[in-house]
């Protein structure tokens, strides 16, 4: 059976100014079964909205992205079993432009059920990025999971099946728990002393993650430049066994100024 891929993104703001042009690269590069671009007034329609309107009306990342996973469970729900939906962030530049099918990183969620991230090791441990109730929220305060560095949330692929729509929905819960994703302060409860601030989704995508023991394409002390866009993660990978797109991946650094 053909295994069919589905694109879904979500834009607020001045970011749905970026719709159109997006979902263009991703119509000739990704060339998904179905794209669907949600925008805030989807989002004022539904009953999820209705039930989480004190979170989803934050400015910080238009209700602290709390609106990620609810977008790709909603995908999965309505799509086939075993078809992979593709999540990418609407935002504007370069690194939103789809330019290459991920070949590669489709086979890796294939192979392992999903394609969570990267990991982000340039920004320093986790312990530097989430609070420390969601540790212990979460029943990670073990050090692996302080350790570690962050999982990079801008893009994922998902395969449908019960356990990725198990992990999506614990993921979803976790957004939608206050004092988990947002930056209010929990009372009697200190931040290490590493802390710089919390990443929201992304800080609770990385514990969820890490607790399920998900797959990740690069080891936690691998630097993959330019790891927000899912075309140059998928230029790092085919790179690495090919010298014609090494040669390519190369120019494209050099273009934008950076040493590999």
């Amino acid at each position: 059976m053909k295994v069919n891929n589905h694109f879904v993104s979500y834009a607020a703001g001045t970011f749905e100014n970026n719709i159109p042009l997006n979902r263009l690269f991703a119509k000739l590069f990704l060339r998904p079964k179905t794209i669907t671009y949600h925008c805030r007034k989807d989002l004022e329609q539904t009953t999820f909205y209705l039930t989480n309107k004190d979170i989803l009306n934050e400015l910080r990342g238009a209700g602290y992205w709390a609106w990620k996973p609810y977008y790709i469970l909603e995908c999965m729900k309505n799509v086939p079993e075993g078809d992979l939906i593709i999540y990418h962030d609407c935002g504007f530049g370069y690194r939103f432009k789809h330019f290459i099918y991920p070949r590669l990183l489709i086979k890796f969620a294939e192979q392992y059920g999903s394609f969570p991230g990267v990991f982000i090791p340039e920004h320093g441990a986790n312990k530097k990025w989430t609070k420390q109730f969601a540790f212990q929220q979460l029943g990670c305060e073990q050090s692996r999971y302080r350790e570690q560095p962050q999982i990079q949330a801008t893009f994922s692929i998902w395969k449908n099946s019960p356990k990725n729509r198990e992990f999506i929905q614990a993921w979803l819960a976790a957004c939608t728990d206050r004092a988990l994703v947002t930056d209010d302060e929990v009372t009697g409860i200190d931040n290490d002393v590493e802390f710089v601030e919390h990443r929201h989704d992304q800080s609770l995508l990385t514990l969820l993650a890490l607790k399920a023991k998900l797959t990740l394409p690069n080891a936690g002390d691998e630097v993959i430049p330019l790891n927000k866009s899912i075309s140059m993660v998928e230029l790092y990978f085919r790179a690495k066994s090919s010298f014609v797109y090494k040669l390519i991946y190369r120019t494209v650094l050099a273009i934008k100024g950076i040493k590999k």
